[in-house]
């Protein structure tokens, strides 16, 4: 696989033209100072791309080069010469004041020449505020940079803290974000996007609000997903995502009117959620469709009572097809919705591993009559009758022998013990990927095969997600052996404002941790 991807850096420099920015190619590698910024083969080609620059003490009477740059309204806005397929490169600094700062998107790609709005790397590019994209921005990808909200302020309207990135037209995707403490939602991911939209490697925490514009809530209402999508048409991908104390759900695909198909939600890390880690549902008139929840890692500590964690199909339409594979579900009390499949008419949950100590498994069938393909999946539960059939609780050989599921599924009577990692690389960025590790023993030290994210000779570095701005965890040369990672963590990074709901704000360590590794140059 390595093989595929460039290893020599190509500038195509138009020397003869004063001030024209260099073009570049998306299969060749741009190596710049700091974080190696690396194009993989999923990068649309586009040869004749520009590179722009932006700063924050740019102006919009400069050139756009790398000593000339624009201004970020300016370009966000559209008002420069950027063209379908050109670079955008944010230079390290702070875009916007906070509060209710909300840049509006005019950027106009298509779907073989998409823009790239990408931070610089090796530096630290920030919008301090929100991005509104409205249907008439088209094919943007927005890749890598900072997005959050100064402001301490939380109970207020949602003009006064708005969205991370509030995605309504064509073709967008987000790629490799920072979004947290912004308003609700941090990603906006909603219909008009269609066919292929994608957010792919964000780490989204603490955002939401106390909505006061709604006057059935004095104190205000509670909103803050991560990510909250809708969609008709095609596949949208929600993939390794790590998203964690935000104020509501994990990550939602939900609509009251609307639709909610498509959704191919894979390889995402989701904790410490109010509410559900996964969920989604389709509109009340209108049923979920062709949903794929594949190679997701969910956990709640064990105490957390909370009885949402995962749970797809909500109103009492009958919903038409879901696969629900290879999940690793770490489930806390949660009572009747912690693995909760409403309504569904053909689905099949298997390789599934689910842990709790309530109900771990709630199957509510669809009055249309179902086919359930429901087999080899792993539980582990202290005890009592976890099974959740409609209404009546059950143990696992009666569960077995109602629903004709799990044959050849395993049950074991207590938490699973030693250590469970999961490392996924990166689709955009080689040498960069996430982990997640279950420490069921509670050992200070985990050791992870980094093969699949690193080659011999990377310069790496490996930070906790709950401190992502911090100190990294651990840095070397990759020599091909096991990285050890502590696992006896405490820094967080606080929220910002005064959030009162969040029950768990300290670190999830020693049990459970996620890790984001980047290659970096030394």
């Amino acid at each position: 696989m390595r093989t595929l991807w460039p290893i020599i850096a190509v500038l195509i420099c138009l020397a003869s033209v004063v001030g024209r920015p260099a073009a570049i190619g998306a299969e060749e590698e741009l190596r710049l100072p700091g974080i190696i910024g690396r194009w993989s083969a999923a990068v649309p080609l586009v040869p004749d791309a520009r590179q722009y620059f932006v700063a924050p003490d740019g102006k919009p009477t400069n050139a756009g080069t790398k000593d000339s740059p624009w201004d970020f309204t300016s370009v966000i806005e559209g008002k420069q010469k950027v063209a379908p397929g050109d670079i955008v490169w944010l230079r390290g600094g702070t875009y916007g004041k906070g509060g209710d700062t909300l840049f509006r998107c005019g950027l106009k790609g298509t779907q073989e020449r998409p823009i790239f709005l990408r931070q610089y790397p090796g530096e630290r590019a920030t919008v301090d505020g929100g991005i509104e994209v409205p249907p008439a921005s088209t094919w943007v990808w927005f890749w890598g940079f900072e997005i959050t909200n100064s402001s301490p302020e939380r109970r207020c309207l949602t003009s006064q803290r708005p969205p991370g990135l509030n995605l309504q037209g064509r073709g967008h995707k987000a790629v490799n974000l920072a979004i947290h403490d912004a308003g609700h939602p941090g990603i906006g991911f909603w219909v008009r996007v269609g066919d292929s939209g994608e957010v792919h490697g964000c780490i989204l925490w603490g955002n939401g609000l106390y909505d006061m514009g709604d006057k059935r809530f004095p104190n205000g209402w509670t909103r803050g997903s991560p990510i909250y999508a809708q969609n008709q048409e095609g596949t949208r991908y929600i993939t390794d995502v790590i998203a964690f104390r935000n104020f509501t759900t994990g990550m939602k695909a939900y609509t009251e009117g609307g639709y909610a198909d498509g959704f191919h939600f894979e390889g995402n890390i989701t904790f410490d959620s109010p509410d559900w880690n996964l969920f989604g549902s389709g509109g009340k008139q209108n049923p979920m469709q062709r949903l794929k929840v594949i190679g997701n890692c969910t956990y709640r500590r064990p105490d957390d009572p909370v009885k949402e964690s995962v749970q797809f199909g909500y109103h009492n339409t009958a919903n038409v097809d879901a696969v629900v594979r290879d999940n690793y579900f770490a489930l806390g009390r949660g009572g009747d919705r912690a693995f909760f499949l409403k309504h569904w008419c053909d689905i099949t949950v298997t390789g599934n591993t689910l842990i709790g100590t309530d109900t771990i498994a709630h199957w509510l069938p669809s009055p249309l009559g179902a086919k359930a393909v429901w087999d080899n999946n792993s539980y582990f539960h202290r005890g009592g009758k976890p099974f959740l059939l409609d209404k009546e609780n059950l143990d696992f050989a009666t569960w077995k022998a109602k629903t004709g599921f799990d044959a050849h599924s395993t049950f074991t009577p207590d938490y699973p013990t030693g250590q469970k990692v999961f490392v996924r690389p990166n689709k955009y960025e080689p040498g960069r990927g996430n982990v997640a590790v279950y420490n069921w023993a509670h050992l200070p030290t985990v050791s992870v095969d980094l093969s699949r994210i690193l080659k011999p000779g990377d310069h790496y570095e490996v930070r906790d997600a709950q401190n992502f701005f911090g100190r990294p965890v651990a840095t070397g040369t990759y020599d091909g052996k096991p990285v050890v990672l502590p696992m006896n963590l405490k820094e967080v990074a606080p929220l910002v404002g005064n959030v009162t709901h969040i029950k768990y704000q300290g670190h999830t360590a020693p049990e459970f941790a996620a890790f984001v590794v980047l290659t970096v140059d030394k």
